[in-house]
């Protein structure tokens, strides 16, 4: 999946399309932004929609982000541990391919886990959120993994 991230189309917050380096080198020149990734997906007929970003913050400033997105079968996906699953893979894909492009700074995964029992995504939280801190990231989640939030908004 690494290498298609740099195939991939992706569009800053204005609706243009960028090319991934152009993104890496926005990121390798301004040292104040923080790096925050995050993906959700949505049913839009017979598939999922997933959206990755890769938001850039400079606290107090405000920020900027790149969205991809992708189609994927509705048969992958019959359990809803799957499709988490798989929106965290693809944080996690996105926020390796960065590392790999000489960005050396703190990334942060957004999961769109919530930790409060009465929704369905609670039984997979424990389980997802250590796979990313295993991968050496750090982990947000609902209420505050505003990253996936922003992905929401791209994944209709």
């Amino acid at each position: 999946m690494v290498d298609e991230w740099q195939k991939n189309i992706w569009i800053n917050g204005s609706g243009i399309n960028v090319e991934y380096k152009e993104i890496v080198k926005h990121i390798l020149g301004n040292l104040d932004f923080e790096i925050h990734v995050g993906t959700d997906s949505q049913q839009v007929k017979d598939v999922y929609v997933f959206a990755t970003v890769i938001c850039l913050y400079v606290p107090g400033n405000g920020g900027t982000y790149y969205v991809s997105r992708h189609k994927e079968s509705l048969k992958k996906y019959n359990a809803l541990g799957y499709r988490l699953q798989r929106e965290t893979d693809l944080s996690i894909s996105i926020a390796e391919m960065l590392k790999a492009n000489l960005i050396s700074r703190d990334i942060t995964v957004h999961a769109d886990l919530n930790p409060d029992p009465r929704h369905k995504s609670s039984k997979h939280l424990k389980a997802l959120k250590n796979f990313v801190l295993s991968m050496g990231y750090k982990c947000i989640v609902k209420p505050d993994s505003w990253a996936a939030f922003v992905a929401d908004k791209h994944a209709k």
